[in-house]
C-alpha cells in the first residue's frame, strides 16, 4: 500500500528450509526542481550614506523573501520551476491506504462540515482523533501537526470539559505547543479554514516529503560593475520537493465528505 514494494519475509520452523525473499526497493521519484532568484539593486549613496547597515538589512531580507517562497512552494508549489508542493497535485482524496491510491496522492479526512471544523470540542477531538489514527504507527512516531495562525486560534478556543484548550502550550521555553500529544508546527503557508480547503496536516513529513535543496545553499554575488553608481545583490539556489511516501501525511478538508 506503500509507495515502494516492501521487503518480503516468511516463518519456518527450525529444520525447514529458508527461501530467498524479496528486497526492499528504494522509493524513487522525479523531483521537480527549479531556481529561486532575486536581484535587488540599492545606490551606493545609499550604502555609504544612510545611518543603518543597508546591505545587513537587504540581506535579511534576501533571507526572509527565500524562506517564504521555498515554504509556499512546500506546500503548495505547481512543480513549474519550483517544488510540487504536498497540497498541489494530484489533489488529495478520501481514499484509504488500505483501499490504496495512486502514487503521491495524499488522503483526506472530512471536517463533515462545508465550510468549518466541527462546531463542538468533542466534535473536533473525534475528527482529529480520525487523523491520527488514519496515520500507520511508525508514521505516528515522528508525526507532528502543522497549520496556519489563524487555524491554531480557532483550535485554541476549543476547551474540555473542565475549560482546558485542547492546544496546549509548552511550559518549556522553544518548545512546540502540542495537540492531542503530538507537536504543532506553524506554517504561515498553509491554507486557512474555508470551504474545500485543506487547513491541517498531520504526519511524518521527513518521510513524506523528499527535499532537494542545492548543496551550496543560497549564493549571492555582490555586482557594482553592471550598472553604474549602484550595487546588485544576485541571491538564487536550485531547491526541489515532491511526496515521497503518500501514506506518511494526512490532511483535514473542509467539506462535508
Amino acid at each position: 500500500m506503500g509507495d515502494g514494494r516492501a521487503m518480503g519475509s516468511g516463518w519456518a520452523d527450525e529444520q525447514s528450509n529458508r527461501a530467498d525473499t524479496d528486497p526492499p526497493l528504494p522509493k524513487v521519484v522525479e523531483v521537480a526542481a527549479g531556481e529561486w532568484y532575486a536581484l535587488p539593486a540599492v545606490t551606493e549613496w545609499a550604502i555609504t550614506d544612510l545611518a543603518f547597515d543597508v546591505v545587513g538589512w537587504l540581506l535579511q531580507e534576501l533571507a526572509d523573501e527565500y524562506s517564504e517562497n521555498v515554504m509556499s512552494s512546500i506546500v503548495s508549489g505547481a512543480g513549474n520551476n519550483k517544488p510540487t508542493g504536498f497540497l498541489g497535485s494530484p489533489a488529495p482524496v478520501a481514499t484509504s491506504d488500505a483501499a490504496g491510491r495512486a502514487f503521491g496522492t495524499l488522503q483526506y479526512i472530512a471536517s463533515g462540515l462545508a465550510s468549518a471544523l466541527p462546531a463542538t470540542t468533542s466534535g473536533v477531538i473525534d475528527l482529529l482523533l480520525d487523523v491520527v489514527h488514519s496515520l500507520r504507527w511508525k508514521h505516528r512516531q515522528n508525526a507532528h501537526w502543522t497549520m496556519s495562525a489563524l487555524t491554531m486560534s480557532a483550535l485554541r478556543k476549543y476547551k474540555d470539559a473542565d475549560g482546558r484548550p485542547i492546544l496546549l502550550d509548552s511550559m518549556i521555553s522553544g518548545q512546540p505547543a502540542t495537540l492531542l500529544g503530538y507537536p504543532l508546527v506553524e506554517c504561515e503557508a498553509m491554507p486557512n479554514v474555508a470551504a474545500g480547503a485543506f487547513p491541517i496536516a498531520f504526519g511524518n513529513f521527513d518521510a513524506g516529503y523528499v527535499l532537494d535543496r542545492d548543496a551550496g545553499a543560497m549564493r549571492i554575488t555582490r555586482d557594482d560593475i553592471t550598472t553604474k553608481g549602484f550595487v546588485k545583490f544576485y541571491a538564487r539556489t536550485r531547491v526541489g520537493g515532491k511526496v515521497l511516501d503518500s501514506e506518511a501525511i494526512k490532511l483535514v478538508k473542509i467539506a462535508t465528505s
